[in-house]
């Protein structure tokens, strides 16, 4: 069995938190934000091992992006990370 946790911190109450994100709904956020959430969706199974700030960059379309079709692969540049 595996088992995460969600610890509060002096910032961030987690069972609030966790409460408030879970009755989100399409009608919560404005085009925007929807359209970030659509992204974000997508990309976490994606990217599992990519930390959620740097995933919302990229959703957020706040990173540079290089595709290379013949490797396969995507590269992000953070800029100050």
């Amino acid at each position: 069995m595996t088992q995460y946790t969600i610890e509060s911190s002096a910032l961030v109450h987690a069972p609030g938190m966790f409460h408030w994100s879970m009755a989100c709904n399409d009608r919560t956020w404005n085009e925007e934000g929807s359209t970030i959430a659509a992204r974000l969706y997508m990309l976490c199974d994606l990217m599992p091992n990519v930390p959620a700030r740097i995933v919302k960059k990229i959703a957020a379309r706040e990173v540079e992006v290089s595709v290379d079709e013949e490797a396969g692969t995507v590269t992000f540049t953070i800029g100050g990370e």
